[in-house]
Parts: C-alpha cells; structure tokens; sequence
C-alpha cells in the first residue's frame, strides 16, 4: 500500500493507478469525489494502464525493462525491494533492472 507524497508523488498518478478500487478505496456509485472525471472515465473504458506494483530486485536504476522495451518506472528503491509504476503489457515478461532480474510480488487480490 503505497502513501504519502514520496510514494504516490505529486500530480504523478492517477487514482486507479494506485490500485485503489482493488483495496476499496474508490466508488464509481457514489457521489462527488476529487478525480471523479478521470477515474470514472478510466474505470468505465477499462483503461487503466499501469499500477503500482512491488517486485524484489537486486539491480539499480531508474527504469525496468522487459528486454529492450521499458516496463516501469521505479517510484521507490529500498534495499531488495522496489515500488513501480508497471505498465500494464509487461506483467508476464521477464524484467530486469540495471541488468539483474526483477521480481514482481504480486497479491493474491490484484488481479491484472
């Protein structure tokens, strides 16, 4: 669960990015809501791209990769753990950063 400005930054997510209709924190029956607009047309579309993810990693950098192709950002690195903002496409693949092998930690409850 991420949280705070250094995890989720600063007009850098979007609010179903933050995997937050998966843990019950967002309501597209209720009523108003900041990001109402945005979220309700992402839910509705089935457009939601990337999430935030965790995966274990022993490599540095900025950036994940499937091969040549950049799979996520990294938002946070701690020790052998990294928060990232996954796109969506490449939650199959195998990832590496800074050349090791990245590890997707993915709960049970988080479905794509």
């Amino acid at each position: 669960m991420a949280e705070g400005p250094e995890e989720l930054g600063v007009d850098r997510l979007l609010w179903l990015e933050t995997n937050a209709a998966e843990l019950n924190g967002v309501s597209t029956t209720k009523g108003c809501y900041v990001g109402q607009e945005n979220t309700a047309r992402m839910h509705f579309r089935g457009k939601v791209r990337k999430r935030l993810m965790v995966a274990t990693v022993s490599g540095a950098g900025d950036i994940v990769r499937a091969g040549d192709q950049a799979a996520a950002d990294v938002v946070l690195h701690a020790g052998d753990q990294a928060l990232l903002l996954m796109r969506l496409d490449y939650l199959d693949a195998p990832l590496t950063l800074g050349g090791a092998p990245a590890t997707l930690l993915r709960p049970a409850w988080l479905t794509a």
